[in-house]
């Protein structure tokens, strides 16, 4: 997930990653998608405060809390392998430095980006950033992605993003710059990598006078958009990442109140519209009506009364996109499916209109609003059940019950787990192997079914106090600063 300004309804709910039962009779509920029959491990001690950072069927790559300290461990927690130390880890961000696909970890490394087999640890391939040229210190190199396809982007590909800040200008050859403005080198500023091979598929250059203000992975994966400017006007381009294939809109955000060199921040909507923050002016609202190899003025207005949901989107692991702003302290969730899954488990296409109102529903009363009390991802790294045949689900604190299931399309309720008022569930995470939410709830660590909200199984938290869980795959980690080590259980499917 990308910080952004515009998130400040929704803190909490961006690092996400009745009083009965309430459920229906189960031949009315639609299944979530993989629920085959599959059983937990015993708890594996680990001897430090742990994270877990990216995982697949078998292996998991874990982080010591706030350190550069990672590893591949397998499904009985024994460590594999150590991977090397990312290029300006920060364990809150992991997407800036690490990424992977069912194959290989990559990892952004001081002078190149890196290509690792899961089980093993061999080197596959490394990308040296040298290949930039001498007018790109690989300092200023970083790995542009997403939850979608495997973190990696459309069709295998990884992209590589060369952002000078204005500090690297000191430390570069005087031979990048000339004499005057127009005598600046055009350099590679995004290239395309082959996932598989490490080779370079395709690159972009610009000009070392133009100034990149964001950059990211469109919400379906397929495009690189860039805001760059030579001070004014600024453009919105998009780049194929299966062709490297450049598209421009230009932005009129001078209208607006932006000041050249001021920060942006740049948020997909979908459907070819963004949110532009300009910091202290607010945000405005961008509508591009047509891409094109030139420029062509994309309509861009200030929100109003209107506050879209889309302003910041999440991905869940299984693909599915969705907006949520969470209570700050108590109130209502407003929340909006943005993109589900087709029948065959890929995302469908965006076809709400973003002028279409989200839903509400009730949210917890008491939350703690201090990030030192509260933590990240208190409503949960990855709340979403998909279901076959059915809209997906989200597992949400409620406001008489601590935890509903909500129907991500409608807001309907469909159940809600008994419980005190204020006792609200921490940190759930929906278990694909299971089909249950696992999450934190009044110093106990409790398995709720995804189809009926019916509890699986309750056992005591390891640790006394606040101690963060996270989810990935068949893993699921609580750790304990306090203590200073983690424990760590796996599911095992039966075949």
């Amino acid at each position: 997930m990308r910080p952004s300004p515009l998130a400040a309804l929704a803190v909490m709910a961006l690092l996400l990653s009745g009083c009965g039962s309430g459920a229906s009779d189960e031949s009315d509920q639609a299944s979530p998608t993989s629920a085959p029959k599959a059983e937990w491990s015993d708890w594996i001690e680990l001897d430090a405060p742990m994270a877990i950072m990216a995982a697949t069927a078998d292996y998991a790559v874990l982080s010591e809390t706030g350190e550069p300290n990672l590893a591949v461990y397998d499904r009985s927690g024994k460590e594999l392998w150590t991977l090397p130390e990312p290029q300006d880890f920060r364990p809150d961000l992991p997407s800036a430095t690490i990424a992977s696909n069912g194959e290989s970890v990559f990892v952004v490394e001081q002078k190149a980006l890196t290509a690792f087999d899961w089980s093993t640890g061999k080197q596959q391939w490394a990308f040296d950033f040298a290949e930039f040229g001498e007018c790109v210190l690989p300092a200023d190199v970083s790995l542009l992605t997403s939850r979608l396809t495997e973190a990696v982007g459309t069709g295998g590909t990884l992209v590589l993003n060369a952002n000078a800040a204005e500090s690297s200008y000191d430390r570069l050859p005087q031979s990048c710059f000339g004499e005057i403005t127009s005598d600046f080198k055009d350099v590679d500023v995004l290239v395309g990598i082959d996932a598989k091979t490490g080779e370079k598929k395709w690159s972009q250059a610009d000009n070392l006078n133009h100034k990149q203000l964001d950059a990211a992975l469109s919400l379906d994966g397929r495009f690189v958009d860039r805001v760059v400017t030579n001070k004014l006007p600024i453009y919105l381009e998009r780049t194929e990442i299966g062709t490297g294939k450049k598209k421009r809109a230009r932005l009129m955000l001078d209208e607006w109140g932006y000041s050249f060199p001021d920060p942006v921040f740049m948020s997909d909507m979908g459907q070819d519209e963004f949110a532009i923050d300009l910091g202290g002016n607010g945000f405005v609202l961008t509508q591009v009506e047509k891409w094109t190899e030139s420029v062509d003025d994309a309509k861009s207005f200030p929100p109003g009364d209107a506050d879209p949901c889309e302003v910041d989107v999440s991905t869940s692991r299984s693909g599915i996109q969705y907006c949520l702003e969470a209570p700050n302290g108590e109130g209502d969730y407003r929340s909006k499916l943005v993109r589900g899954l087709a029948a065959d488990g890929t995302p469908a296409p965006v076809t709400t209109p973003i002028t279409d109102a989200p839903w509400t529903a009730a949210g917890p009363t008491n939350v703690p609003t201090d990030p030192e009390t509260s933590g990240p991802g208190i409503f949960g790294i990855d709340p979403i059940a998909p279901r076959d045949g059915a809209d997906p689900l989200i597992g949400l604190p409620g406001k008489d019950a601590p935890l509903q299931g909500i129907n991500l399309a409608s807001g309907e309720v469909e159940w809600t787990v008994p419980g005190k008022p204020g006792n609200y569930a921490e940190y759930a995470s929906y278990v694909p192997p299971t089909g249950e939410f696992v999450t934190s709830m009044g110093g106990e660590i409790v398995g709720i079914d995804a189809t009926s909200g019916e509890e699986t199984w309750r056992e005591p938290a390891p640790f006394d106090g606040a101690s963060p869980m996270s989810a990935q795959g068949p893993f699921v980690l609580v750790r304990s600063e306090d203590a200073g080590r983690s424990v760590l259980r796996t599911v095992e499917v039966a075949k």
